[in-house]
């Protein structure tokens, strides 16, 4: 399970967990939640992996303690969410709104092997208050899950659709 742990915030209302403008960056072994904001926010140029977080939930996975808002947001271009291992899993859980949200700038980004609404073991209900993934219209090319071993996603019991993609949704997957 994840090694590190984001605090509760005494940063003030409206505190996000972690944001990155960064690009090459691994966040990795997170526990983050109970922030009155986002779990996780990536912006800037991108070319960041997200593998190994709980966000939204306590250290065991299975008790919901949601950020205010979305649990990732991802605002820029070539990211890669979770991973084909168990390792690379995040537990994006009990958000307030949307478990993931891939807004304009957000292209080219992946979301693999991760437990989206869920407990730890990916069959209990920790649902998100909004959408499991949301998609932005103007995000384009984003790869929901695959084929190849490991990049299948786990995405139930969300308080909305389980994913969304936003008209015209131009060539995401």
């Amino acid at each position: 399970g994840p090694r590190c742990r984001a605090a509760r915030p005494a940063s003030g209302a409206g505190a996000s967990g972690l944001t990155t403008s960064a690009s090459g960056s691994t966040i990795r072994g997170f526990i983050i939640n109970g922030f009155d904001d986002l779990g996780i926010r990536l912006d800037g140029t991108g070319g960041n992996t997200i593998v190994g977080n709980y966000v939204g939930t306590d250290a065991t996975g299975t008790l919901a303690l949601g950020n205010g808002s979305t649990g990732i947001e991802v605002n820029s271009p070539d990211n890669i969410i979770g991973g084909t291992s168990a390792a690379d899993r995040n537990l994006v859980s009990g958000n307030a709104a949307d478990g993931i949200s891939f807004n304009t700038g957000a292209d080219d980004s992946f979301v693999w092997g991760n437990y989206i609404g869920t407990d730890i073991t990916g069959t209990a209900s920790l649902g998100n208050g909004g959408e499991g993934v949301d998609i932005d219209s103007a995000a384009v090319r984003i790869s929901i899950g695959g084929t190849a071993a490991g990049e299948g996603n786990v995405i139930a019991f969300n308080a909305s659709a389980g994913v969304i993609i936003e008209d015209p949704g131009t060539a995401n997957i």
